[in-house]
């Protein structure tokens, strides 16, 4: 079996001072909110270990915001590419494949630099490279033109990036250098978290990341050694929520009445969309297309939806029209919303009810899916096949019953008494959300103090106070009813001491 850890030196460190690409200038501007931190998890599979010859690209996104999107666009020539990102952020994407072949994805690197200091710059490489880029050599391009002395890049990132010649790396690039790790026959697989092999080396609690990424490995590992892998497969990483320190590869929560933390797990409380990119492939009867597989909202609420580069359109329950999230991905927070116990534990049972359904419905599906995928594909077929499955899945997230979240929370404290009291001031996320009527957040009170929660907009400034005073050592739930509030979305501000947390909310009338 070929290695995977990947722990060999990087093939070259590129540093200083490189000719600047017209086009990837448009990088360094700034005047713009910087995105939420970013700590994803990431890998990519090469085709001899896959079922079907093509190279597997994964991402779980873990980000605070919560309204994830399917964008399309186009770049030079008219090359239309698709991908993750969110609502009303123009055509920005956080990882994707386009017509040419080319993809790419990131995950945040902590050790290999300071970054989240500026206005963000994740994101517009990645697009800037599904636009521009056929080659992975191409995209080296780009980071030399941002490879600066004076640090042209602001968030230090680990990219993966494939190309239609079967060219894979890692790239794992700082502030003004870059380390290389070309992933080639010798490799069978490699995964990333938010650190890079070229900085600091981790520690079992340095909170970079690091179970995310054994754990990712030890389960592709696993799925290799029995058989290559399948696209699938990886749908079931991604929702993996074994423990922090978890070394089994099973981890069973069928038992009844068990209170899951999923707070450090691959599929974790920051966990809102996941993707996933087969490579395009070449065979005798002609071109097979690359394609892009999406799950909008918690992996574990949600069901997954391929898009094709080469569509004309992306259908509107996977896109922002006219909102700042999608329908798909609204709906499955709501119901994931409502299985939970806190924002970082959910019942067995809750979980099985809501999964079950869904995974048994997307087997079928896939299976199907896959099928047609094995001869040349239509961009005309292609958007029937991904219409049809983006229906699928709203239909099938819209007609499953919501658990009892409140008999769940109860349950839970009955079976931990020392959860009543919190160790720190904190927010639980809002529920509903969206809203249209009333929404609710949960409030941490580790003592007594002084509280003050406040519903600010998108530009930071106060539009309700909904509480200010005295609060107790507990758990309180303070809720909002907009009365003269226009559509869109809020933050609700917890200030106690000197805490200050916010959550996002969206309000439809």
């Amino acid at each position: 079996m070929a290695q995977s850890t990947n722990f060999r030196k990087p093939l070259k460190m590129i540093t200083g001072i490189a000719l600047i690409i017209p086009l990837a200038a448009t990088l360094l501007l700034h005047g713009q909110l910087p995105q939420p931190r970013l700590e994803c998890t990431i890998a990519v599979i090469r085709p001899e270990q896959t079922t079907d010859g093509r190279i597997h690209l994964w991402k779980n996104r873990d980000v605070s915001d919560r309204n994830q999107v399917v964008h399309q666009g186009r770049g030079l020539n008219g090359m239309k590419y698709v991908g993750i990102g969110y609502g009303d952020d123009g055509d920005i994407v956080y990882g994707g494949v386009n017509e040419a072949g080319f993809a790419i994805i990131n995950s945040n690197s902590n050790n290999i630099g300071t970054g989240n200091t500026g206005y963000d710059d994740d994101g517009r490489i990645q697009t800037l490279a599904l636009k521009t880029c056929t080659t992975v050599r191409q995209f080296r391009r780009i980071l030399d033109s941002t490879n600066t002395a004076g640090g042209g890049r602001v968030v230090p990132c680990n990219y993966i990036a494939f190309d239609s010649t079967g060219s894979i790396s890692v790239f794992e690039a700082g502030r003004s250098s870059y380390a290389t790790y070309p992933i080639d026959a010798s490799y069978s697989y490699t995964a990333r978290a938010n650190y890079s092999l070229s900085g600091p080396a981790p520690t079992e609690n340095s909170q970079w990341g690091f179970f995310r990424r054994k754990r990712a490995q030890q389960l592709i590992s696993n799925q290799i050694s029995r058989s290559n892998i399948r696209i699938d497969s990886m749908f079931t990483i991604a929702r993996d929520i074994a423990p922090e320190g978890w070394t089994s590869l099973r981890y069973d929560y069928s038992v009844k009445d068990k209170v899951l933390d999923f707070s450090g797990s691959v599929c974790r409380k920051t966990t809102v969309s996941a993707i996933f990119i087969q490579s395009g492939k070449r065979t005798s009867s002609g071109w097979l297309p690359p394609v892009c597989w999406f799950m909008l909202g918690k992996p574990l609420s949600t069901t997954v939806v391929p898009v094709w580069p080469q569509q004309e359109s992306v259908s509107s329950i996977l896109t922002d029209e006219n909102q700042s999230s999608s329908d798909l991905c609204n709906r499955a927070n709501v119901l994931f919303d409502s299985a939970t116990v806190t924002s970082t534990t959910i019942l067995s049972q809750n979980l099985n009810a809501i999964l079950n359904p869904i995974l048994s419905g997307e087997r079928a599906r896939v299976n199907t899916i896959l099928r047609a995928m094995t001869t040349p594909l239509s961009a005309s077929n292609a958007q029937i096949i991904s219409d049809s499955m983006a229906q699928y899945a709203m239909n099938t997230l819209n007609t499953m019953p919501f658990p009892n979240r409140t008999a769940s929370l109860k349950r839970s404290l009955a079976s931990n008494s020392s959860s009543t009291i919190p160790t720190e001031f904190s927010l639980l996320d809002a529920y509903p959300n969206p809203f249209n009527s009333a929404t609710s957040v949960r409030v941490a009170v580790p003592y007594d103090a002084s509280v003050r929660i406040d519903v600010v907009n998108s530009i930071g400034q106060t539009f309700e106070t909904l509480y200010s005073g005295q609060m107790t050592a507990g758990w309180h739930n303070v809720s909002w009813q907009p009365k003269s509030a226009s559509s869109g979305q809020y933050f609700v501000r917890l200030s106690a001491n000197n805490h200050v947390s916010m959550k996002r909310v969206v309000y439809i009338k």
